[in-house]
């Protein structure tokens, strides 16, 4: 059974909402019930991405808009319209009740309480129970007169059975006895959602903030209205969520996710840089490692994941999580992921710190040699940069990465202005890995600056075989061809 990421409680398998705390799961449902699968080779790579990410020949693209309006689109039912695209006989449908004999439901509701007084919504409900919830269910179709508290939990269970129907007829009659049934309010919305009914699904949304405005709440209501697509009334809940309480990281997570569905890349970083920062205040690095991710892969297409660390018999008691006891790492690892999210949050300065702990525990951890380096890089201390990257292929001789160390070097070099030397680097690079096409196209940059224009085009001819549509290439090859 997954579990919520938000609190920790189990969740419905396929389900777009937490029914314990509202949380969306659309975008994280893969990684929920456990720590995201991570690769540490990949990020090494990543951290020597090539080319085409921050050298002096290619130009970045930031993607930056100014947002002045956010895009809405139809109106939502509310309280005051009837919906009648599907009609699942809400609360408020009229009814015609056949009467009944209240004595021949007394055991089966005795039956039914003695049922869901034992069952525990927080846990995993047994499929034998939701089976007898069903039963129940259908006994009681038209019995009306019940404890509302009844018909909740049986909608409650039934819910986690995925037995939408039931559940929703459940939950109805439990709002017709208690209009204000929050809980009901809060699930009958989930079956809604889970059963593709958004309109009616905020409906009861909106009944449930009119009773209870809390931001659990509402941001239940921020998620439902970005998955309608109404991204204005959307983007408004969640600024009143964060001008109400501006450390609130689920309001600044899904303000990010708004804004880059929207395509404001620069605006989306900068909430997730804030969802982030909270993130590490509480220690909780490996939810704001796969925020790292998002804006990774945003805004280089390329995805951070380190890998899931070897177990141990003693967890590292540095690594701080909502699941402290799951997580048992080598203490080596916990400094690394913890310089890592400092580097990419452009805190160098504790981002070295960190992996310098790492190192002096594992001296040949090359992946925080490698992050070491990409720390010197930044601060623009490229030799002491470079030394690294050469030290780390001389150690890592067979791997796959060495040419992208080695390429590194040769950047590295341009960036110092040592064009011909970079060229030595590029050559070892390409001995290595003849197919690097990104080697080619920078190697032709390089002679493009020097003004041998016959040797870059004979690069950028290369690196376009390798890679028929390296737009960078083909650019610099129609100026080389203008120079000949």
């Amino acid at each position: 059974m997954p579990y919520c990421p938000q609190c920790g409680k189990s969740i419905i398998n396929g389900a777009k909402f937490c029914v314990h705390c509202g949380t969306s799961l659309k975008e994280i449902w893969k990684i929920v019930g456990s720590a995201p699968e991570r690769n540490d080779d990949e990020t090494s790579d990543s951290i020597l991405k090539d080319a085409h990410a921050g050298t002096i020949f290619h130009e970045g693209n930031t993607g930056e808009a100014e947002v002045e309006n956010y895009k809405t689109d139809d109106k939502i039912v509310t309280d005051n319209e009837k919906s009648n695209e599907l009609n699942y006989g809400n609360d408020e449908e009229d009814e015609t009740e056949e009467p009944v004999d209240d004595s021949e439901y007394e055991k089966m509701i005795d039956d039914a309480y003695a049922l869901v007084s034992r069952i525990d919504l927080n846990e995993d409900v047994p499929e034998n129970i939701v089976e007898k919830a069903s039963i129940y269910a259908i006994e009681l179709k038209n019995y009306n007169k019940g404890n509302p508290e009844l018909f909740y939990k049986l909608g409650a269970v039934l819910l986690r059975g995925n037995r939408f129907n039931s559940a929703l007829a459940m939950f109805n009659k439990c709002i017709k006895n208690s209009p204000e049934h929050t809980e009901a309010l809060r699930e009958r919305a989930i079956t809604f959602s889970s059963m593709g009914d958004s309109k009616n699904a905020m409906r009861d949304i909106d009944k449930l903030c009119n009773i209870d405005s809390s931001q659990s709440n509402l941001l239940m209501k921020a998620h439902l209205l970005k998955d309608m697509k109404l991204y204005g009334k959307s983007m408004e809940v969640i600024d009143s969520i964060i001008s109400d309480d501006d450390k609130n990281i689920e309001a600044w997570e899904l303000k990010g996710n708004l804004l880059r569905e929207l395509g404001y890349k620069d605006k989306a970083s900068k909430a997730f840089d804030k969802s982030i920062e909270l993130k590490l205040l509480q220690g909780d690095v490996d939810s704001a490692l796969e925020d790292y991710n998002v804006i990774s892969e945003m805004e280089t297409g390329v995805r951070l994941i380190p890998k899931k660390t070897e177990t141990i018999e003693t967890p590292a008691s540095t690594l701080k999580n909502k699941s402290d006891d799951k997580h048992d790492i080598p203490e080596h690892a916990v400094y690394y992921r913890q310089a890592l999210a400092y580097y990419y949050q452009r805190n160098y300065l504790d981002a070295s710190s960190f992996v310098d702990k790492a190192v002096t525990i594992k001296k040949d951890y090359i992946e925080a040699l490698v992050l070491k380096g990409k720390i010197l890089e930044a601060i623009e201390d490229y030799r002491s940069a470079a030394k690294i990257y050469l030290e780390v292929a001389e150690m890592d001789k067979n791997s796959e990465k060495r040419w992208k160390l080695i390429f590194a070097t040769g950047n590295i070099y341009v960036r110092m202005g040592k064009l011909r030397e970079a060229i030595k680097f590029y050559d070892m690079a390409l001995k290595d890995y003849p197919e690097a096409y990104q080697v080619w196209t920078n190697k032709g940059s390089v002679y493009l600056n020097l003004k041998s224009y016959r040797n870059a085009l004979a690069c950028y001819n290369r690196a376009l075989k390798i890679k028929p549509d390296d737009d960078l290439a083909r650019k610099n090859r129609n100026i080389c061809l203008r120079m000949l």
